[in-house]
């Protein structure tokens, strides 16, 4: 069970980084 927590954590942190690290890059194309 904690196992699968730490992975759901994991994996939502990266989706988040990415998705701001995507969002920075979009800006600076503007």
């Amino acid at each position: 069970m904690f196992k699968f927590v730490k992975i759901a954590v994991v994996a939502g942190v990266l989706a988040t980084l990415t998705a701001c690290t995507g969002h920075i890059e979009n800006k600076k194309n503007n």
